[in-house]
């Protein structure tokens, strides 16, 4: 069906979002889980499990940290779909593949993760990290503008809005280079750079006041 839409105008066309949050939401509660599933228990003899199991816990620390920080990061994403939809109340067919290509990108965050928590001494595994997080960002974006640019949002956007939101959704990817780059100087410092696209997205803005 064609969409005579103007852009940033409401669409009285085009399917309904029911089943595109669902499958949206089951994947971001498997993802979720996947991670937990990364840590393994270390392998100790259990004669000895008295001395050497605080120094095994100990050692597991990188992947705590790796796992705390993606199930936020997962967290900061399914938030942002939630807020997105809020506003998208209608779909078609590019949207569905630009929102399974961002579901996508997600699902690989177990992997991303595990691999900075297993290996974060080496440089390898932040970028593998940030360029996860980069392309999540890039397509998360990209869903957005398509969404409303095609008319499928329920509201006429102001110009303040979009701006706010496409700067809010752009930020964790210029972290996440930032944190690439950094991990050429120092690895510590890279680590605690993603740190910083939680706080960030962890207090509410005006664009989350319009959503209220």
């Amino acid at each position: 069906m064609k969409n005579n839409s103007s852009p940033d105008e409401p669409s009285s066309s085009g399917l309904t979002t029911r089943r595109i949050e669902a499958f949206s939401d089951g994947v971001f509660a498997i993802v979720i889980t996947l991670m937990a599933f990364q840590i393994k228990i270390p392998p100790i003899d259990p004669l000895f499990a008295a001395q050497q199991l605080p120094k095994a816990l100990w050692s597991l620390w990188p992947e705590f940290y790796s796992y705390g920080l993606s199930f936020f990061m997962v967290g900061v994403y399914w938030i942002g779909h939630h807020n997105a939809y809020h506003h998208i109340n209608r779909t078609d067919r590019p949207l569905l593949w630009f929102n399974l290509v961002s579901l996508m990108l997600v699902a690989l965050l177990p992997f991303s993760t595990s691999l900075l928590g297993r290996y974060m001494n080496f440089q390898l595994a932040h970028i593998v990290y940030g360029v996860n997080i980069i392309v999540i960002g890039i397509a998360n974006y990209y869903q957005w503008r398509y969404a409303r640019t095609r008319g499928l949002v329920n509201v006429k956007m102001e110009r303040w809005f979009i701006r706010k939101t496409n700067k809010r959704l752009l930020l964790a990817p210029g972290v996440a280079v930032g944190a690439i780059l950094l991990s050429f100087i120092n690895l510590h410092a890279s680590a605690l750079l993603y740190l910083s696209i939680i706080l960030y997205y962890l207090f509410p803005t005006a664009i989350d006041r319009a959503v209220e």
